[in-house]
Order: structure tokens, then sequence, then C-alpha cells
């Protein structure tokens, strides 16, 4: 029989984190889960890492040659068996009732193809320069709600949703192996066709399904380290040129010229990334140099709002857009045009039913939060396994 969960775990050169990961989904008290890594030819001991552990759960490949990030994950996917599947960065982790709830819901929803679970935050020391203090954050809610997968599939687009709360493939998203199976009958046996593989599963949820269903317990962490940086508020790997384009053989994908080369970028870039390379999944009529200058401006505005002008000058030199002026009087205008923008839609959208009268506060009930500025309490995010267990208690009792 094949396994009801397929944990996979791309990496490179992160050993110090990747022990944990690996170690979290082994610690997933179930027989009838896979665990595989990849690891890509990593300039650090993460092979020795990955050999380290014993566990008839657990499968470590190895391409042939360095893969860019999509094609790991092409690989990845390819070698799953699982019912449902899900990819966990090499430094986030599995919850340990991670399991156990996605059965609930199975049992619960079995018509359900994509499932999200609200983010929970770790960091790693080393990150607190760039995120303050806080060394973990995650909250438990009651219940769940289905989403109506093409109204927050467009509000993406629009850019008034971020994608990483569709049920992408990835930190804290899952998707069943009827969806995967669709995806790939409609590429010609490919998942991914962009070089952003999570914002590419979270396209193809939105397409490919009409509803998703979203819940309040957090499943797995996602993990902060120094490898990361933050450019305007958004993650960004710091060896993201490396790992989309400086591996890529005369065969792979490339990032779209229209958007740059993404070294400087915002998460409605990468999904409208996302959107341009799924073509002719996608209609090429919403492709328009209007909609990329609106995510220009918008990004110009955020890079600015954090001092960074350097950014903005990058971009527009990738986009081949002049740069706004920056005054006092044209940040005044810009934001007042982007909030009536933004308040036109809301009311556009309500009257075409596209919000529920109650608030997403009013749908999920509160149970249990936790948050600590301790790395001496929390030296790793396995460390935090104890927390976790009670607010899942707590959880459980809210909903006898």
């Amino acid at each position: 029989m094949n396994p009801f969960l397929s944990i996979l775990i791309p990496t490179r050169s992160r050993a110090a984190y990747l022990k944990y990961a690996i170690q979290s989904a082994i610690n997933i008290p179930a027989e009838d889960i896979e665990i595989i890594v990849s690891e890509n030819y990593s300039s650090d001991n993460s092979l020795e890492v990955c050999d380290s552990f014993s566990d008839s759960r657990l499968r470590i490949i190895r391409p042939l040659s360095p893969l860019p990030m999509h094609e790991n994950w092409e690989l990845l996917i390819k070698e799953s068996r699982g019912e449902w599947v899900t990819f966990v960065g090499d430094d986030d982790a599995v919850m340990p009732h991670c399991i156990d709830h996605l059965k609930y819901l199975f049992h619960k929803y079995p018509q359900a193809e994509a499932i999200v679970s609200p983010k929970a935050y770790y960091f790693w020391s080393g990150c607190q320069e760039l995120h303050g203090t806080t060394s973990a954050s995650f909250s438990f809610k009651t219940g769940e709600q289905w989403r109506d997968s093409k109204k927050q599939l467009q509000l993406c687009l629009e850019g008034n949703l971020d994608y990483r709360n569709l049920p992408q493939m990835y930190s804290g998203g899952f998707q069943r192996r009827s969806l995967i199976n669709r995806v790939m009958r409609a590429q010609s046996g490919q998942y991914f066709r962009s070089v952003t593989p999570d914002a590419y599963s979270a396209l193809m949820a939105g397409i490919f399904t009409y509803r998703y269903l979203e819940m309040g317990v957090p499943l797995i962490w996602g993990g902060t380290s120094p490898h990361r940086s933050l450019e305007s508020g958004q993650s960004s790997h710091k060896d993201r040129k490396a790992d989309f384009t400086g591996m890529h053989n005369e065969d792979s994908l490339t990032i779209n010229r229209t958007l740059g080369d993404l070294d400087v970028f915002t998460f409605p870039l990468v999904f409208f990334e996302a959107f341009i390379s799924a073509f002719p999944l996608t209609p090429y009529s919403e492709l328009s140099m209007k909609k990329v200058r609106s995510l220009y401006l918008n990004a110009v505005t955020k890079f600015r709002s954090k001092g960074n002008e350097a950014a903005v000058i990058k971009l527009a030199n990738d986009l081949g857009f002049d740069i706004p002026p920056r005054n006092r009087m044209y940040l005044f205008v810009s934001r007042l045009c982007r909030r009536i923008l933004d308040n036109m839609t809301r009311v556009y959208l309500h009257t075409k039913g596209y919000f529920f009268k109650r608030n997403r506060k009013d749908l999920f009930t509160h149970v249990f939060s936790y948050r600590s500025d301790s790395h001496q309490h929390h030296p790793n995010i396995l460390s935090c396994d104890s927390r976790l267990s009670e607010g899942y208690t707590q959880w459980l009792k809210m909903s006898e």
C-alpha cells in the first residue's frame, strides 16, 4: 500500500538545520508515511547528516548532477507515492501531531484535495538583527473553512492576498495525489514549470480545484535561518540567484525577462512570474505591461518604506521602467491612491459576495497561543514540541 503522507525535503548546503528537519519527520509515530530527502550536491556535510539516520521510512536520493530548485522539487514529487504530499524546507520542521490531524481532516472532508494550515514561525539563532527577538510563535484555533479557489486566486493576482495563503505544497500546505496527477496530465507529465516552485504549486491549486480547505491548526514549522535575509519586509534567499539560475543547463527553465532576474523581488512579483510560466494554462490576456507596472510601483512603495532605494534602482533597471521621483508629495499621493483603490476593490468584492459577513476571527475560535523571545529555552526547532503538545491537547478538548 502507498503511504498516507509523503514528506519531501529538498536540501543544499544547510547541514546545521537539516538534521532537525529530518528528525522532526522521523519523530512522527506512524508507519504509513515516507520521508524523502534530495541532497543536491551540498558543499558542507549534508550528505553525512542524511546517512546518519536509520529509519525504514526514510529514503535519501541524490540527483545525477546539481539541479536548480524547481528541478530538484520535480525529482522529489516524481519519487513520492503518498496520498498526500508536502514539501518541508531544510530549516523547517514537521510538527508531532501533523499526521494525526491530517487523517482527522481526511475522514471529515474526504472530498478535499488541497489543505492549508496557519503559519507557525521559528527563528534560528542569528536572525535577531533582521527579525527581532522572537524565537518561536504559533497559535491553535478550532474550526475549518472551505475557501473558493478561484476567488482567492484572483485576489492574489490583484495583489490583495499573499499567495502563501493558498494551499501551496510547502510551508504548511498539502496537496492530494489526485490533484497532483491532474496537474501533471495537463502538463505532459511535469508539475513545476516555474523557477519559483512554491508559488507555482499555489497557482496550480487555484487553477485545478474549485475550493480548498483552510484550518486553524498549524502542522509545519516555517523556519527562518541566517541563510535568509529580508528585503523590504519580504523573505529572500541569499543564494536565490544560485539556486534559481546558477545550476541551470541549456534546457532548464529561466525567469521571464519581463520580471527581471528576481534578485530584488516582492511576493506579488514572484506569484506573477509563476502565472506567466503556466501559459497556456493561464490566459495571456491578463499579462500586460499595465499589470507589471502596477506590481513595480507597489514594490517601489514597499522598498522605499524600508529605506531601500538601491532595490528600487535595481528593479527599475531590470524592468526598463523610469524611477519614480522620491518626494513626500509623491509618496502621499501614491499611498492615497493605493488606499482609495484598495477600498474600491473591497467594496466591489463585497458586493459580489466575495467576503463573508463574519470575519476570519469569527470563523475560527482561538484556543492556544505561544510566543517566546528566548533562544536559551528554545535552542532549536524541536525544543518547542512540549508547547505544541500542550496546544494540540487544548484543541482536542475544545473540539470534543
